[in-house]
C-alpha cells in the first residue's frame, strides 16, 4: 500500500489533467454523423475510456474532461459502467462549433490550479506510461514537454472499409530536436521548399536533427504560466498549430527587464511577459554557451495511435480484437449467446443476443445488438442496437448504431452509417451507405 501511495504522489504531485474530448470528428464524419467521437466504440469501450484509463494507471485520481454538451450525460456514465475510479469533472462545450484545443482550455481556466497542466487528447491510445515523461519535465524544469511516438501503422498498408475512391491523406510533422530539446515543430504541409532554422537556435544548441518519422501524440505537460498566456491571448486557437511555434521560437529570446508601471498596471504583450524571472535557464555546455529563457522538451515513447480518421479507427479495433486472440472471447454477463453459436476472438456487449447456428470471428458486437440464426460475421465492428437478420453474411465492415441488415444480405468491405436498413437479399460491396437516397460506390 505504501509503495502504491508513493508511486501516486511521485507521478501526479501538482500535475492536473485535462482530457480534450470535445472534437466533432471532422475527419471521420462517416462514423460521427450520429454519434459523438469520444463515444465511438473501440473494442466495445468508448474511445475516451482509453486516455482516462491511461491517466488512472499513472496515478491520477481526478481529471477535467471536455466533451460536446450533448455527450455529457453518456460520458458521465463511463466511470461507473466501466469501473474507473478516477474522478471526472465533465465540462460540456456548448453549440455545434468545433473549438480548438486552446479555445477549449479557456473554458476551464478557472479550474486550472496545478503548477503543471497535463493535456491529453481524447482520442489517444498509447502504449506504456507517463512516468518517464513526467520525470523529464521535472528534471529539466521544462516549460513544455510533448510526447512523440512512432506511428502504430502505415496508411499505405491498411485496407479500409468503404468506397474505394476515398483517399486518406497521410499527415506528417517535421520536428527538430537537439538531444531531447524541441527546436522546431511544424507540419510538413506548411513547408514550401526548405526547413529553416535560425542562426540563433544553431548558435545556442549547436546541432539540430529534423525528424519526419515521429508522431505528435497530443499528450503535453505545460507550466501553469503557459496556460495563463493561452488564456490571455485569444488569437491562439490551437496548442499544436499556433501555440507551439511561438513557444519553441521564443525560448531562445532574451527577457527584457521589467519596469514598474507608474499606474500600477501589469501590462503583458507577449509570451515572454508571462515567464517567471526565476526560471531563466543558466548558461551551460549543453546549450553551446547560449542562454535560454525557458526550455521545451520532447519525450520519445514507444508507439501510439490517434483515433481521428476512419483508417486509424479501423486499426484501433483491429488491435482490440488482437487482445481477444490472446485472452479468448469476452462476453458481457448480461449478454445471451446460444449454445450452438460459434464465437472466435469476439467481444460481445451488454444486452446482446446471439442466436444458435451463427458464426462470429473477430467481431466487436455493441450493446443491445441482435444476431439471428444462420448469420456469419467476420472481422467486423458492429455498434449499438444493430439487428442482423437471418441468413446474412458480413465481412470486413463497420455497421453503425441502429442499423438493420435484412435477411440474406451480403455486406463486404463497407460502412453502413447510423440507422441504415438494407433491403432483403442486398449485396453491398466496398460501399459507403450514409442515407436512404445516397450511396457512394465504385
Amino acid at each position: 500500500l505504501l509503495d502504491s501511495l508513493l508511486q501516486e504522489m511521485t507521478v501526479t504531485g501538482e500535475l492536473q489533467a485535462v482530457v480534450m474530448a470535445g472534437g466533432k470528428g471532422s475527419r471521420m464524419t462517416d462514423l460521427t454523423s450520429g454519434k459523438s467521437k469520444c463515444l465511438l466504440p473501440v473494442g466495445n469501450l468508448p474511445l475516451v475510456w482509453y486516455p482516462l484509463h491511461m491517466l488512472q494507471s499513472n496515478g491520477f485520481t481526478e481529471a477535467i474532461v471536455l466533451v460536446p454538451d450533448y455527450a455529457k450525460n453518456e460520458v458521465s456514465k463511463i466511470q461507473e459502467r466501466y469501473n474507473l475510479s478516477i474522478k471526472l469533472d465533465i465540462v460540456g462545450i456548448p453549440g455545434q462549433e468545433e473549438l480548438g484545443t486552446a479555445d477549449s482550455l479557456r473554458l476551464v481556466s478557472e479550474k486550472l490550479t496545478g503548477t503543471d497542466i497535463v493535456i491529453v487528447s481524447g482520442d489517444l491510445m498509447v502504449e506504456g506510461g507517463m512516468r518517464g515523461m513526467v520525470d523529464m519535465h521535472r528534471m529539466n524544469n521544462a516549460a513544455f514537454t510533448a510526447m512523440l511516438a512512432k506511428p502504430m501503422f502505415d496508411l499505405k498498408n491498411v485496407v479500409v472499409p468503404g468506397a474505394k475512391s476515398t483517399k486518406y491523406k497521410k499527415e506528417r510533422d517535421l520536428i527538430g530536436l537537439a538531444g531531447d530539446q524541441l527546436c522546431l515543430f511544424t507540419a510538413e504541409a506548411d513547408v514550401e521548399e526548405e526547413v529553416k532554422i535560425s542562426n540563433k537556435v544553431l548558435r545556442t544548441m549547436g546541432r539540430v536533427t529534423v525528424h519526419s518519422d515521429m508522431q505528435d501524440a497530443h499528450l503535453y505537460i505545460m507550466k501553469k504560466w503557459v496556460c495563463d498566456y493561452i488564456i490571455y491571448d485569444k488569437n491562439i486557437s490551437t496548442i499544436k498549430g499556433e501555440l507551439l511555434p511561438i513557444l519553441i521560437k521564443k525560448q531562445f529570446s532574451q527577457l527584457k527587464p521589467k519596469t514598474d508601471n507608474p499606474n500600477g498596471y501589469d501590462f503583458k504583450r507577449s509570451i515572454l511577459d508571462f515567464v517567471p524571472e526565476r526560471i531563466t535557464m543558466p548558461v551551460t555546455a549543453k546549450t553551446g554557451g547560449g542562454r535560454q529563457t525557458y526550455s521545451c522538451y520532447a519525450y520519445q515513447a514507444g508507439t501510439c495511435l490517434r483515433v481521428n480518421t476512419v483508417p486509424s479507427y479501423w486499426e484501433a479495433n483491429k488491435r482490440a480484437r488482437a487482445v481477444c486472440q490472446a485472452r479468448g472471447n469476452q462476453v458481457h454477463p448480461q449478454a445471451k449467446v446460444g449454445e450452438r453459436a460459434q464465437l472466435t476472438d469476439c467481444m460481445v456487449g451488454m444486452n446482446c443476443n446471439v442466436s444458435d447456428k451463427t458464426s462470429l470471428t473477430g467481431v466487436c458486437l455493441g450493446t443491445g445488438s441482435r444476431v439471428e440464426e444462420k448469420v456469419r460475421l467476420s472481422n467486423c465492428v458492429v455498434m449499438e442496437n444493430v439487428v442482423i437478420e437471418s441468413g446474412s453474411n458480413i465481412e470486413d465492415s463497420i455497421i453503425c448504431d441502429n442499423c438493420t441488415v435484412s435477411g440474406k444480405s451480403c455486406v463486404k468491405m463497407s460502412i453502413l452509417g447510423r440507422g441504415q436498413n438494407t433491403v432483403e437479399g442486398a449485396e453491398i460491396v466496398s460501399q459507403l451507405v450514409l442515407d436512404r437516397d445516397r450511396m457512394m460506390e465504385v
